[in-house]
This record gives structure tokens, sequence and C-alpha cells, in this order.
């Protein structure tokens, strides 16, 4: 039995065995089998661009473009049988930029803030006679435990206390703002306050004033005290007739009276009393009543005054005379005589003439 055969059909393509291959192979066109060897050597090539772009696209975070320069001996990728049609260029992604970090800055140091005029203390001092009157701002802090007032020889002063530095006041409330002094006259005096607080066993400062300084007049000399005067003085006026009496105060111890004495034949009026002819007159005891009216006199006749300051406790031979004044002497002038009236005598009668 014989093969069939096979008519050709000529809408279909025959197969071709591997010999019409190599044979058609053979037959293919010296360009465009150089063609095809230029396209395996670039291969590699391509694979790595595509790798590249790939990179990029999908999430490098930050990737330099690689620049591959292209070798003298290498043959550009031709796609396509037309050579004259330029390969397809793939899409450059644009390198995403790195963020740039911002600058960690530490932020600045808080300001110690300075102390505000409202802060300061401030001190002042004013002499009243020779007392130092000090007066101060108060401390508006907290913690607050004494203002410790200091008085210094040094023209400074501090706390804790140094050499010339003595402690005036220890002041435990905050609103009492003024303290007065009493410093050796005659010196210059430096002041200051401070606020402090309790530390351990001691004391820390929280503020403090100015420092103060001032001048403390001296002393006066103390004026000798003058002696009293024991004595006392005696003077007499006549006046309508009578006698008017006139003494200086006593001005010792022991007081007790005045006594007015008075004698008509005895100038001396010496004590101790009674004299003969001497008649205390008057006491008193009003040790500023200095004046005494004698009415018991008579015109033409001659007294004698004296002024005693008596004192009968401290008594010797009936009492004591303190004091006593000079003897005054007084007459009383006699009343003046009228003179005796003298009676006109009539002038003669004028003659007549006839």
């Amino acid at each position: 039995m014989g093969h069939p055969t096979h008519e050709p059909d000529h809408g279909e393509v025959p197969p071709k065995s591997a010999r019409v291959e190599d044979d058609f192979e053979s037959h293919l066109s010296p360009t465009r089998t150089a063609r095809n060897r230029r396209l395996s050597a670039s291969l590699p090539f391509a694979v790595l661009s595509i790798l590249v772009v790939a990179t990029v696209a999908f999430g490098a975070t930050v990737i330099r473009p690689m620049v591959v320069a292209p070798r003298s001996s290498a043959t550009p990728v031709v796609v396509g049988d037309d050579p004259t049609v330029a390969p397809p260029v793939a899409p450059t992604a644009a390198p995403t930029a790195a963020p740039t970090a911002k600058p960690t800055t530490a932020p600045p140091a808080k300001p110690t803030a300075a102390p505000t005029a409202a802060d300061a203390m401030n001190l002042t001092a004013r002499l009243d006679g020779r007392k130092v009157v000090l007066t101060w701002s108060a401390y508006h802090g907290e913690d607050f435990a004494y203002y410790k007032v200091v008085r210094s020889s040094n023209k400074a002063a501090s706390w804790p206390l140094g050499d010339g530095d003595s402690l005036d006041a220890a002041i435990s409330d905050k609103t009492t703002l003024t303290f007065t002094d009493s410093p050796t006259a005659g010196k210059t005096w430096s002041y200051e306050v401070f606020a402090v607080k309790p530390l351990g066993a001691g004391y820390v400062v929280l503020n403090s004033t100015n420092l103060v300084t001032i001048s403390v007049p001296a002393s006066p000399k103390p004026t000798p005290r003058p002696t009293p005067s024991c004595g006392i003085s005696l003077s007499a006026t006549v006046k309508s007739g009578h006698v008017q009496l006139k003494w200086t105060k006593y001005g010792c111890d022991l007081f007790e009276d005045y006594v007015v004495v008075r004698s008509e034949t005895n100038p001396k009026l010496d004590v101790p009393l009674p004299h003969e002819g001497t008649d205390p007159m008057t006491e008193i005891g009003d040790i500023n009543q200095l004046t005494w009216t004698d009415h018991d006199v008579q015109r033409g006749h001659t007294y004698y005054y004296r002024v005693m300051v008596w004192n009968s406790k401290n008594f010797c031979n009936g009492g004591t005379v303190l004091a006593k004044s000079g003897v005054v002497k007084v007459t009383i002038p006699k009343a003046a005589t009228p003179s005796p009236t003298r009676t006109a005598t009539p002038a003669p009668a004028a003659s007549q003439r006839g």
C-alpha cells in the first residue's frame, strides 16, 4: 500500500525541518546575521539598565543615578529589524531627595530673672537726737524667718557677723520695717538689714538692703548744775503809811516756814528767838510766797525787819534757822503839818476929797 500523497495547501506554510532551518539561516542576508550577533552582545547592558530603573521606581530611598559610559567596543542595541529606528529610551525616575533633617537646636536656657525694683530692699537712716531711726522696705519672698539688723563700726556690715559688726535686732514680724538704735555718740556707724531663713544650725541670707552710714553727734558736756541758793535777801518800801516787805526764794531742803520778825529797839534781830524786843510778826508755810505787808506801824517810828527760814522739826533750842536775810531798817515818815491859814488884811479906804 503506497503512502498517500499530500497535496500542499497554498494557504498553509509547510513545516520546516532542521535542515531546512539551517539552510534558511544560511541564506539570511549578512547584514541581518550581524545584527543578531550585536543584539546578543548588548543584552547584559540592557538587563543592567532595567535593574537600575526598577530599583529607582520601586522605592529606593536615595539612589544616585548610575552613569555607565559606553565602551568604545560596545555595539548599540537595535530594536526591530529597521536599523534606522532608535531604541526607546526607558524613563529615568527622578532621584528622590533624601529628606533634609532639621538641625536639632537645644532650647535656650531660661534666663535667671534679675531682681526687680519691687524685690529690692531699701534702707534709710535718720537722726532723732542722738538715736538712729532705721526704716526699710519689706522682703516679698518666701521662707522668711527674720530681719537681722546689723550695725558695724567698719563702714561695712555682713551676715554672718564680721569684724566690727554687732546684731542690733532680730525681727520675726515681716511687716515691722523700722528700728531705733541708740549707739555710742560721737562716732560714725554703718547699718544693713538682712532677710534670712533657717538653714541647718544657722541662717542663710535671702535678700539684703543697701548699706547706710550715719554719724552720731557727741553728747554735749553737761552744764554744771547751779548750786542752789540757800540764802535769801530782803527789801522794804513804805507805801500809804504801810511797810511792804519782799524777799528772794529759799532754794534748799527742809523748808518749813518763812518767819518775819520785827523790832523797834534791837537792830540785830538775831537767833535764837525770841530776843528781847523782837516780835515774830507772821509765819508763812508756802515756799513760793515772797511778800508781806505790815499794817501795824505808826508814823514817825523806826522799825527793823528780818526774814528767816525756819524748821521747827530739826530743832535746836526750840528750832533751827536754815537761812536768814539781812536786817532792813524802815522809818515811817510823820504826817505833814498843815501850814496856818493867813487872814488877808483889807486895804485902807481911799480918802475922799471935797
